[in-house]
């Protein structure tokens, strides 16, 4: 059966981890998050020109809560048994290939991630509990005006990205983005944007894209002037205004992009791989082996093809990761399917006891 979805929601999401891979080649490979926390040298302005790279890709994991909540996510027992599973195998066979190589130990630490694997990735298990906990925010988001909502929004965006991002309030518990609160505000941010149109406008958003990013480009430029080198790296904060501000933006680009409605498997087919190819890249394994070429670019490449090696190299990566997860599907897909027809029927027959 053919898959009609909107192609232009489908490129965004390839995009959006094409710009995680991005922002994870250049904080960690580049080494620029050493280098702002004061653990490495800074590199005058090749550190500022990772900075203005960081900036545009900053929006990857905004963008994938975004559309989530624009769509509204469907809840399905056997969804969420296949991404729990999913986390399962990739997370153990990864961290079991990291020990054999002697890249990790098997200490108590790693045991824990055998057994509950998901904690390894604190944006798998953000996604898992905001898939959770998705019925209740659609039934409460729905329940509600389009003043009400508006207004939600606004106070959210005060809370989360205002007094949350300049405070540093340890019981909101926003831990600069990386948190289930600050998920479930975008989520309830692509709500409106689906069902009221809020902040929809015809031509601006291109524009304020670009204005947004520049701001938190000018942001590291003012705070390199005055050497303050761990303010510019809170400027990558999720919840740092601009870069949410950027975010609705850039996502709205692409809603508001026509488009046919035809069969779109074929991107589908592509876009499916998001969440496998996040759980390869960033493992142990996967992030020594994908730092190796980029060591060896910047010792041997100028500055202007670094930069375009570096775009290169992240689609590499992920038609190297989706390969991967291809071939994960091929030898496993029939027994994945079982467990998961085995598990939903036997949680049923309990809930069904229970009632």
């Amino acid at each position: 059966m053919s898959k009609v979805r909107n192609v232009n929601v489908e490129i965004l999401r390839i995009i959006a981890m094409l710009f995680i891979i991005t922002h994870h080649l250049v904080i960690n490979g580049l080494g620029l998050q050493a280098q702002l926390k004061g653990e490495e040298a800074i590199r005058g302005n090749y550190s500022l020109l990772l900075c203005a790279i960081n900036s545009i890709v900053i929006i990857g994991v905004n963008i994938f809560f975004l559309i989530s909540g624009y769509y509204g996510i469907k809840f399905s027992l056997k969804k969420l048994l296949r991404m729990v599973l999913d986390v399962y195998i990739y997370g153990d066979i990864l961290i079991l290939i990291s020990i054999a190589l002697g890249m990790e130990k098997l200490n108590i630490q790693n045991i824990k991630f055998l057994i509950f694997p998901f904690f390894k990735y604190w944006f798998i298990i953000v996604y898992l509990m905001l898939f959770i906990l998705s019925p209740v925010i659609n039934a409460g988001m729905g329940s509600i005006s389009k003043q009400k909502s508006i207004l939600l929004v606004l106070f959210l965006t005060i809370v989360n990205c205002i007094i949350g991002y300049a405070c540093d309030i340890n019981c909101l518990g926003l831990n600069n983005g990386y948190s289930l609160i600050f998920a479930m505000y975008l989520y309830c941010i692509g709500r409106v944007m689906n069902k009221h149109s809020f902040y929809r406008f015809k031509n601006a958003h291109i524009w304020i894209w670009l204005i947004s990013t520049a701001m938190t480009i000018l942001g590291c430029v003012l705070m390199f002037c005055m050497k303050k080198y761990g303010y510019a790296w809170k400027l990558f904060s999720y919840n740092q205004f601009f870069i949410v501000l950027a975010s609705v933006n850039f996502v709205y680009i692409f809603f508001n992009m026509s488009y046919k409605k035809k069969d779109n498997s074929r991107f589908f087919g592509i876009a499916k791989h998001t969440l496998p190819v996040y759980y390869i890249h960033t493992c142990t394994i996967g992030a020594f082996y994908r730092d190796i070429p980029l060591k060896w670019a910047a010792s041997n490449l100028n500055t202007i093809v670094q930069v375009l090696f570096l775009a290169v190299y992240a689609i590499i990566i992920y038609i190297i990761c989706m390969i991967i997860d291809m071939i994960k599907i091929l030898l496993l897909d029939r027994v994945e399917k079982r467990i998961i027809i085995k598990t939903d029927s036997c949680i049923n027959k309990i809930v069904t006891y229970v009632k």
